[in-house]
């Protein structure tokens, strides 16, 4: 997927967010605190578990306002949910420390007056072809440079492109037959369908 030139922002943060807290982190104190509390009140594993959970709540960015990750738009929180999918596999019995990890990032933002633009329940209702919805994701928040890059002169990148478009285009028929073809389908997989559907509005650009 990361093949796509414009998609080179995405790695990065993807990277950003893999990337280890370190104890000289300025901020560490405060993620490691927080963490201990999240964990000993699951009566899980601190040891094992807070590496993972200190990365978890630095990317959430809701403690320091003057972090790069504090108050991510809704393109970055997709990526974190990329970020969870792939690093969790590693990881064992964590779902309900990530949920408390976004219950804090919650209370935090709201004692903020922020609004919540990354959610567990986005996380988690995107387990049915979660993949490949982020796919379509990353298309919706490209569309503009999609549509640059095609309508350009120079042919370097079109080919790659006009691939990422089509790989689209074979997720989205086959989900939307799948989730979305009839009315009681759209009323149970609503979340999937609209996202589905904020694609297939920003493909029209390219009609």
């Amino acid at each position: 997927l990361f093949q796509y030139p414009f998609l080179d922002s995405v790695w990065n943060t993807y990277m950003k967010f893999d990337k280890p807290v370190l104890n000289t982190d300025t901020n560490n104190t405060v993620y490691d605190n927080a963490c201990h509390q999240i964990i000993s009140h699951l009566n899980g594993d601190v040891k094992n578990h807070k590496t993972y959970c200190v990365k978890l709540i630095r990317n959430l960015g809701h403690y320091y306002t003057d972090t790069n990750y504090f108050d991510p738009t809704y393109e970055r929180c997709n990526i974190l949910y990329n970020w969870l999918y792939h690093s969790s596999k590693s990881e064992k019995n964590i779902d309900n420390m990530i949920e408390k990890c976004f219950i804090d990032y919650n209370d935090q933002m709201e004692g903020k007056r922020k609004i919540l633009k990354c959610s567990y329940d986005s996380y988690k209702n995107m387990y049915l072809d979660k993949m490949k919805l982020n796919i379509l994701n990353l298309f919706n928040y490209n569309t503009e440079i999609l549509r640059k890059t095609l309508m350009d002169a120079d042919d370097s990148n079109k080919t790659r492109y006009r691939n990422f478009v089509c790989e689209c285009l074979k997720i989205y028929k086959p989900m939307k037959e799948k989730y979305c073809f009839r009315q009681e389908q759209r009323q149970k997989h609503e979340k999937i369908c609209l996202e589905l559907d904020q694609f297939n509005n920003a493909y029209k650009i390219f009609y």
